[in-house]
């Protein structure tokens, strides 16, 4: 099931007449489905944190809600290893809706990541001001390329915190640093229906949120690793608007130091 047309939609979780989320509080929503979890080891993928295993958690909202309104939402992980904490899951994309359009979806909507910042330099970055400009807005080096045809690289930073003020506050922090130039920006998340040059276009991908961390095998006291063992087990909880818990229990597979996964 893919992207639903917005106008059709009836939330899952009915909000009061006027009311406005917080963007960047973690909302719990209603789910299609149960929480999924993902064992990433392969070198390759675009999805492992600087080559690292890691674990994708992710669920599926029944509607376009949290992508509507910037909302992240909460997950509880634990593993056999005693780790045990609310995990915030963010949408896979923020959307805003084009005044007046006469597109049809998905292309009557602005598609933006919820908490990333893109930055065209025309000066490639020492690692010093790459780590100025993490502590600067509280983020991380998430991408970055050269440019072939003119000076200058391009560069992606994930923020910690979510949602559209976060994203305004570190755009203009950015701005203040003399070594940046003015193409600062929000960073684009367009879904593959948009990108595709296919007729017709494959569909959209379902309303998830999602949350990529790294683990780790020995032990150790860094509050962005999950510890796990070979064999171990990683419980995943989510909680229902009505309080009910749906869980998804993944066992960590028994693959060697080294060896990739396809």
């Amino acid at each position: 099931m893919g992207c639903g047309l917005l106008e059709s939609e009836q939330p899952c979780v009915h909000l009061a007449d006027g009311e406005v989320p917080q963007q960047g509080n973690p909302t719990q929503f209603c789910l299609d489905g149960e929480p999924e979890i993902q064992f990433l080891h392969n070198p390759d993928s675009p999805y492992v944190i600087e080559n690292e295993p890691a674990l994708r958690f992710q669920v599926t909202a029944a509607d376009s809600l949290p992508h509507q309104y910037w909302l992240p939402t909460s997950i509880r992980v634990e593993t056999d290893q005693g780790f045990d904490d609310e995990i915030s899951l963010v949408p896979f994309a923020c959307i805003n809706l084009i005044e007046d359009s006469q597109e049809d979806f998905p292309f009557n909507v602005e598609w933006w990541s919820c908490n990333r910042v893109n930055i065209n330099n025309e000066q490639t970055f020492s690692e010093n001001q790459i780590t100025e400009i993490e502590d600067e807005i509280d983020g991380r080096l998430l991408y970055s390329r050269e440019f072939k045809t003119m000076s200058g690289s391009q560069y992606i930073f994930d923020l910690s915190q979510i949602g559209k003020p976060a994203i305004s506050e570190a755009i203009e922090r950015l701005k203040g640093l003399s070594y940046i130039s003015d193409d600062v920006s929000h960073s684009p998340q367009f879904p593959t229906c948009w990108l595709s040059d296919e007729i017709p276009p494959p569909p959209c991908p379902p309303w998830y949120l999602f949350k990529t961390i790294n683990i780790t095998f020995e032990s150790s006291e860094n509050e962005d690793l999950i510890p796990v063992q070979k064999g171990g087990w990683v419980r995943a909880t989510y909680t229902q608007p009505d309080g009910t818990n749906i869980s998804t229990t993944f066992t960590i597979p028994e693959i060697s130091q080294g060896q990739t996964e396809n």
